[in-house]
């Protein structure tokens, strides 16, 4: 009778043990889930997010959820790069803009210049940040439109000009997303074939792998404040007026594929680089710090960013200063450094190329 008492009050022991613990874990839960949807309203507030649904709405709680998470795990960890909640938290990795088509499908060696690396290693400094020489407008935004190709042609471009005239001017990404026949506005394009066109009104056939000439598409082009950006693709307005032109092309240059230290010695020498990168994986999560993923397929390229600068940090970690094309609030005020230690890196050296 005694042990059956004594059983029967361990059994209840364990059964309020259970609860109790089962009462925490509950408690722990509600609490975690109270924080994100907290998190995610003010997600919400923060970039005026107008949902159709209650149904839309929390479809897209369970996304930056998941992000959340991820980003919360991440930033626990020992990684040289942050994560954090950005205007693309709610969104899935294959809904945020892009617009790069991968590879180009040629590459004639004939009708291009290539760079030449003259050993960055024999220059007597190590970093250079173009921004502070001027070279570098403010973080621009593609918007919900797959033309970043554009805005890393357009980047090198007005580096090429400050250096020609002495003179920093924003040029026109809208120019070329409605004008530059090979490439297809928002649906992606070429940073390299852009500035083809705009350095002589040419363009190489896909096709054939000859140059055409067009009459309606002529040298240069026009500045963002004659010819704005809007987002969507439209029929070409080009205006070669004197008031309009913003600025010409005379050379294109390509840097050996998948050659790092050429990549390098080009942005300490030169100025912006037009740069393609994959930036799936966690990439549209960046926040702060040297960007250094385990895992990023280096031919798996989808977006085109720009190099303005490199350097390295206290501890000797080498990287490449790029701007990115989804505003200000994306990354450190529009920027990202990714590491110049591990070579090619996301692909950055796979298609680089800049104008003089």
């Amino acid at each position: 009778m005694i042990t059956n008492l004594l059983l029967l009050s361990i059994g209840y022991g364990r059964m309020f043990f259970y609860h109790q613990n089962l009462g925490i874990i509950n408690h722990f839960n509600k609490q975690k889930t109270n924080e994100i949807i907290s998190e995610f309203n003010t997600f919400i507030n923060r970039f005026d997010r107008q949902y159709r649904s209650n149904n839309e709405y929390w479809y897209r709680y369970s996304i930056f959820e998941e992000n959340y998470n991820y980003i919360t795990e991440h930033n626990q960890g020992d990684s040289s790069y942050q994560l954090g909640v950005n205007q693309f938290s709610d969104m899935r990795s294959d809904e945020y803009p892009r617009g790069y088509l991968g590879y180009p499908y040629f590459r004639n060696p004939n009708l291009y210049n290539y760079h030449t690396s003259d050993g960055y290693h024999k220059l007597n400094y190590s970093s250079i940040d173009w921004r502070a020489d001027g070279q570098v407008t403010n973080v621009k935004n593609q918007a919900d439109c797959g033309s970043c190709w554009a805005f890393s042609a357009v980047a090198t471009i007005e580096g090429a000009h400050k250096r020609n005239t002495s003179h920093l001017v924003s040029l026109s990404e809208q120019d070329l997303v409605d004008c530059v026949p090979d490439c297809y506005g928002c649906g992606g394009g070429w940073p390299y074939l852009a500035i083809e066109y705009i350095m002589n009104g040419t363009i190489l056939n896909m096709t054939t792998n000859t140059t055409l000439n067009s009459t309606n598409f002529t040298h240069g082009i026009d500045t963002e404040l004659s010819y704005p950006y809007t987002a969507i693709g439209n029929a070409c307005n080009f205006s070669n007026a004197s008031s309009a032109v913003g600025s010409q092309v005379h050379n294109l240059t390509l840097i050996p594929r998948n050659d790092t230290q050429s990549l390098i010695d080009a942005v300490l020498r030169v100025g912006p680089i037009s740069v393609a990168i994959n930036a799936g994986g966690d990439f549209q999560m960046y926040s702060s710090g040297i960007y250094s993923p385990q895992d990023c397929d280096p031919t798996q390229l989808d977006h085109a960013v720009t190099i303005v600068g490199y350097g390295q940090n206290e501890k000797g970690e080498r990287y490449f200063i790029v701007k990115n094309s989804w505003d200000t609030t994306w990354g450190m005020d529009g920027y990202i450094y990714m590491s110049a230690d591990t070579p090619n890196l996301c692909g950055i050296a796979m298609d680089a190329c800049y104008a003089s």
